[in-house]
């Protein structure tokens, strides 16, 4: 098994946050942490790919935050974390669920990680799959929310954190 890519510096995260570049392939798969041919691959279908070759930002950032576990990209950035809708930065919650639940979820999070996911973190496991569970009334609800709709639409909206 290969080892865990390092995590992209500080200021290549703060540089990708704030000017929204898109990135030559290249660049783009160091900030993943991934191969050049493994981005490329998911990216063809995703018609990810600006006429000059650069890969358009939205598609980058949103690999990155389901790449890289969210604390870990969140203490990276540290003051700078604003770039990121602050509806994305981390809350612990104080919920009580069964015990059957907590254990599978724990385990999930480790069998269904995808192999160019970077750490099994189970609240990122347990986030994207609530993310996934909202509903149409639900968001509605938020309609006019700003701070949620900038957090539920990125990086696929020019809202500010």
């Amino acid at each position: 098994m290969a080892d865990t890519p390092r995590l992209p510096e500080r200021t290549a995260l703060i540089r990708f946050f704030a000017e929204r570049p898109a990135l030559p392939l290249d660049e783009a798969a160091r900030l993943l942490g991934w191969p050049s041919r493994q981005l490329f691959e998911k990216l063809r279908a995703e018609q990810a790919f600006l006429p000059d070759g650069t890969v358009v930002w939205n598609e980058i950032a949103y690999w990155l935050l389901d790449v890289w576990p969210r604390s870990i990209l969140l203490r990276a950035l540290g003051d700078k974390a604003v770039l990121i809708p602050r509806e994305l930065h981390l809350r612990p919650v104080a919920w009580k669920l069964p015990f059957y639940l907590v254990r599978a979820m724990e385990v999930q999070a480790v069998l269904a990680r995808e192999a160019v996911v970077h750490g099994a973190s189970v609240e990122d496991h347990v986030a994207k799959n609530l993310h996934l569970l909202l509903d149409d009334a639900t968001v509605a609800f938020f309609r006019n929310d700003a701070d949620f709709n900038a957090a539920y639409e990125y990086p696929d909206t020019k809202a500010s954190a």
